[in-house]
């Protein structure tokens, strides 16, 4: 649109900012300082910690046109991720509860020492399947964040050089069979897969519903 005495194109372009980031793709999530030479209708995830223009845009989507501005993400907000992790260009993420969730993508996590205990925290927000490095001789695997009623995940678990480790999903946050301990495949450096599904509201979080051990490359 033309620019005009009513600067009406200000109007219709600001619009058309809004619902192209809105509803399109975002560059980067958890983006803190801006970059420097955006195009029109970039697009980034603001992250906790930002900086210059975005100081005070934590959380919100920025996207530049004669400008920065901003969106607050609202519950059914869903973009395209383009490419901020390599290989996993084109996720999808959802915004619900005042979390964002992804549907696809890869994370890997590995464990912290809480109060003694080796444990695994992970979002979703990063991709719904986590790739967790077991070198401890157990690692306590707690529920995803901002996990959705009937959407899978997938935990893969990989032995380090030495092997034998145990695995526990986290009691009260999953439903689980065969006791609090796993034993997933114990060879040295070897893969096993947990797949999970949070049911419904009724329960404490995802049930484990497969497991596939001693996965090898073909």
């Amino acid at each position: 649109m033309v620019e005009g005495t009513s600067r009406a194109d200000l109007i219709h372009n600001e619009f058309t900012g809004r619902v192209a980031s809105s509803l399109g793709v975002i560059k980067q999530v958890d983006v803190n300082t801006p970059p420097g030479s955006p195009a029109d209708f970039d697009a980034f995830l603001v992250g906790s910690s930002p900086t210059g223009p975005w100081a005070s845009a934590a959380g919100k989507i920025a996207f530049w046109l004669n400008g920065w501005k901003f969106i607050v993400p609202q519950v059914g907000h869903r973009a395209l991720v383009a490419a901020d992790v390599s290989g996993q260009a084109g996720r999808q993420i959802d915004y619900f509860g005042g979390g964002w969730s992804s549907y696809g993508g890869s994370q890997t996590v590995t464990a912290v020492n809480l109060a003694g205990t080796w444990t695994v925290q992970w979002d979703l927000k990063y991709g719904q399947v986590v790739r967790i490095p077991l070198t401890n001789p157990t690692t306590v695997i707690e529920k995803p964040s901002n996990v959705r009623y009937g959407r899978p995940v997938y935990v893969v678990v990989q032995q380090d050089a030495t092997g034998g480790r145990l695995i526990q999903f986290k009691t009260g946050q999953w439903i689980t069979t065969g006791g609090t301990y796993t034993q997933p495949t114990s060879t040295a450096n070897a893969r096993s897969c947990y797949t999970a599904v949070w049911l419904g509201p009724s329960d404490v979080g995802p049930t484990i519903v497969n497991t596939a051990l001693n996965l090898i490359n073909v």
